[in-house]
């Protein structure tokens, strides 16, 4: 849990930590602001001290909402004149703006960086922001880190979010079924109308439609595979193919909520009749 994180800072080693990149697929970035939409924000702890925001002034309100203790990039660090200082040179100004927010942060020590980025860009970064900071080692972690340790454990409101994503995902899979034996079948195949069958691709916009009105998304495609490709481990199907009664379907279902949170459920399904080797 987040209420965890000094302590195993402390059994880390850690001083400090720094999670930086845009909130879209940054996982840690999402859970320390409750999945907040969030651009090139930084979130900053010292060990013992609060999370930190620093956002841009366009993100005020959203960022109010995380909770954090809140620093207004914008107003604090003119990143334009910044650029002018290194007459242009992106990387440079980058280094000096983190430089002087670990120093205002009072950063010293081990400091765990975490976060998304181009790997390249995070190489050329951290290497040169390592060069200016004085006081501060620059710490990362491989595979088991502070982040996968602390979630390994959920607070009530984590738990609440698991459940409502368990209750959405199970009704929406529901929901699927139904949407199945509304249609038509002829000649063992199942019609979307008189003459059109319905394909694994009607099935993968219904389930769009129902995860977008329920506030929900696919973090990797559905797997929704009929026949051969049911027998083949992460084959997601095709669209193209019609459904046809008898057939197994496997339907491997992981959306998560605004906040990523993950509800997995797998179900092998035959329409109409399951067949003797099924």
């Amino acid at each position: 849990m987040k209420a965890d994180l000094d302590r195993i800072m402390e059994a880390r080693n850690l001083d400090a930590l720094l999670v930086m990149g845009d909130a879209g697929g940054n996982k840690v970035m999402n859970y320390l602001t409750n999945g907040a939409p969030l651009e090139a924000a930084l979130v900053v702890k010292r060990r013992g001290g609060p999370l930190t925001l620093i956002h841009g002034s366009m993100e005020r309100d959203t960022a109010l909402a995380t909770g954090l203790n809140l620093v207004d990039r914008d107003q604090r660090y003119n990143r334009y004149e910044l650029l002018n200082k290194h007459n242009g040179d992106r990387l440079a100004a980058e280094v000096d703006y983190l430089a002087q927010v670990l120093a205002d942060q009072g950063i010293q020590g081990r400091l765990g960086v975490y976060g998304m980025q181009d790997a390249g860009a995070a190489y050329a970064l951290l290497r040169n922001l390592q060069q200016v900071t004085d006081g501060v080692e620059l710490v990362g972690e491989f595979e088991e880190s502070l982040f996968s340790v602390a979630r390994e454990t959920k607070d009530d409101q984590e738990i609440a979010e698991m459940q409502e994503a368990g209750r959405l995902t199970t009704l929406i899979m529901g929901e699927t079924r139904d949407f199945l034996q509304e249609h038509r079948v002829l000649d063992g195949v199942v019609m979307k109308d008189g003459r059109t069958p319905l394909t694994i691709g009607d099935v993968r916009h219904f389930l769009h439609a129902r995860l977008n009105h329920y506030g929900m998304a696919e973090d990797h495609d559905t797997i929704f595979a009929q026949g051969r490709d049911a027998g083949v481990p992460h084959n997601r199907g095709d669209d193209s193919k019609p459904l046809r009664l008898g057939e197994p379907i496997v339907f491997d279902f992981f959306p998560m909520t605004g906040k990523g949170y993950f509800h997995d459920v797998t179900r092998t399904w035959c329409l109409g009749y399951a067949p003797p080797e099924v």
